[in-house]
């Protein structure tokens, strides 16, 4: 069976809206590298929903006819100024899968180099990213968020032949994209949904 290398982008999962505790959390990855986590953001049900990706994920790429993932992009969580959500959303999935190539960015900027250098994906294997609302849709405006995907977005910048609007928006651990055969920087877009610990 031919599997797709994909770009595969999940928004983190629940968090708390304010008052986020402390920690002097200290994370090991599978490649050996330590990472401080200095607060965290999940509630209890997004740290759960973080454990059934874990398994969920692997199942839907099988089941799809993606490549295994080999790389992951998230936020780097030991910025007190940047959330960690995405990174305590996507670890236990890091750890499950023993991924040794794991980015933890400071902002989105970052990404987009990375993206406009042609770096993003693996030699082999898919790319998942996992980030906040903003870098995967756009900032809100006016307090209302945009109808469609802002163009310095993550998915403003990955070009489709499918049309994004309102009804894809990002919900919290709940859609993944599936970004595959780039032919010319233009990607086949799939959009799934995360129901009763499945993606369908």
């Amino acid at each position: 069976m031919y599997m797709s290398q994909s770009i595969i982008i999940i928004r983190h999962a629940d968090d708390l809206d304010s008052d986020w505790p402390l920690s002097s959390d200290v994370f090991t990855l599978p490649s050996g590298d330590s990472i401080e986590v200095p607060q965290h953001g999940l509630t209890d049900e997004g740290f759960a929903r973080a454990r059934l990706l874990a398994t969920a994920i692997p199942q839907w790429t099988t089941a799809n006819g993606i490549d295994s993932i080999t790389r992951v992009i998230t936020k780097d969580p030991s910025l007190l100024t940047e959330t960690p959500n995405p990174f305590d959303t996507i670890r236990p999935f890091i750890m499950a899968q023993n991924i040794m190539d794991v980015e933890l960015l400071p902002d989105l900027p970052t990404l987009t180099v990375i993206f406009k250098n042609n770096q993003l994906l693996p030699s082999y294997g898919s790319l998942l990213i996992c980030w906040d609302a903003e870098g995967i849709w756009g900032d809100k405006i006016n307090g209302k968020r945009p109808p469609v995907p802002a163009f310095n977005s993550i998915l403003g910048m990955l070009k489709s032949t499918t049309k994004i609007d309102d009804n894809s928006y990002p919900e919290k651990a709940g859609t993944i994209y599936s970004y595959t055969n780039g032919k010319k920087g233009v990607y086949n877009l799939s959009v799934y949904t995360f129901v009763d610990g499945e993606f369908v």
